[in-house]
C-alpha cells in the first residue's frame, strides 16, 4: 500500500538524526511487519532492529527484510530481551495502545545510549476527536457486533500487509498527556525536547506556551536526546 505523508515525514526525520552518528543502530517498538519505516531505514544501511508481540507480523518482517532483526515479545519487558543500547529508539502509531505508556518510556530509555534520540508519537488525550475516536475502539471490544467489524478490520490489515492483526488484547485506546511525558522525560535527563504536532498533514515544530493552546492538536511527534 501507498506510504502515508507522515510516515514519508518520520523516515525523513530519523534519517536526519541517523546521519548524526558515525555508525547509528536504530530500535523500533512495535515494529510490525517493518514497513514502511523500518524497511527504509534498513534499505539506507542503518542497522535496525525492533520488538513486536505479534509472531505473525514478526514472521512477514524476516520475509520481507532480512537485513532487520526483530523480537517476539512484550515490549514492556524489554529490559528482560534486549541486552545492547542503541543510538535512536522510537514508537510511532503503538503507544496508543500502553495502558501504562510511561512504563513504556522506561524501558526505551533503558535501551537507549547516552546522547541518543527518543521519538514518541503520541495520543493527545485533552483533544476532543480523539476522546471520540477512543469511545468507539472501546465499542468494538465490548459487544459481538463491534468485534465483528474489528474481525473484519484485521483481515483487511493481513490481506494489506499492514497493521497489527492480534487485537484480543487490545480493549481501548490509551491517550497520552503530553504533560505528564514531557515532565517524565526531564525527570530522567532528557533535553533539546522538540515538539511536532500533525497540521493538514504536515509535521510542524512548535513551542507550546500553556496547556490550553495543546488541545487543538490531535498527534504529537516527541524528539528528545537523552544526557
Amino acid at each position: 500500500y501507498k506510504v502515508l505523508d507522515l510516515d514519508k515525514q518520520i523516515i525523513a526525520k530519523l534519517k536526519s538524526y541517523c546521519e548524526k552518528y558515525k555508525k547509528c543502530n536504530v530500535f523500533e517498538v512495535c515494529i510490525g511487519n517493518g514497513y514502511p519505516i523500518a524497511g527504509a531505514l534498513s534499505s539506507k544501511g542503518y542497522l535496525v532492529e525492533g520488538i513486536d508481540i505479534s509472531k505473525f507480523l514478526v514472521s512477514r518482517l524476516n520475509q520481507k527484510y532480512p537485513a532487520v532483526n526483530a523480537y517476539v515479545g512484550d515490549a514492556l519487558e524489554m529490559e528482560k530481551l534486549i541486552k545492547k543500547k542503541y543510538d535512536i529508539v522510537y514508537c510511532v502509531h503503538s503507544l496508543i495502545f500502553f495502558k501504562q505508556s510511561h512504563l513504556l518510556i522506561s524501558q526505551m530509555d533503558n535501551i537507549l545510549k547516552p546522547g541518543g534520540i527518543i521519538m514518541l508519537d503520541l495520543y493527545n488525550s485533552s483533544n476532543k476527536k480523539n476522546l471520540q475516536t477512543a469511545r468507539v475502539e472501546y465499542f468494538y471490544n465490548k459487544n459481538i457486533f463491534g468485534k465483528l467489524i474489528k474481525y473484519v478490520k484485521n483481515l483487511i490489515k493481513v490481506v494489506l500487509n499492514r497493521g497489527t492483526v492480534e487485537f484480543d488484547y487490545v480493549f481501548k485506546y490509551f491517550l497520552q498527556n503530553p504533560y505528564k511525558v514531557f515532565n517524565q522525560l526531564e525527570s530522567i535527563g532528557y533535553y533539546e525536547i522538540e515538539i511536532n504536532v500533525l497540521v493538514d498533514g504536515r509535521l510542524a515544530k512548535i513551542e507550546i506556551k500553556n496547556k490550553d493552546e495543546i488541545a487543538k492538536y490531535q498527534r504529537i511527534l516527541l524528539c528528545a536526546k537523552k544526557h
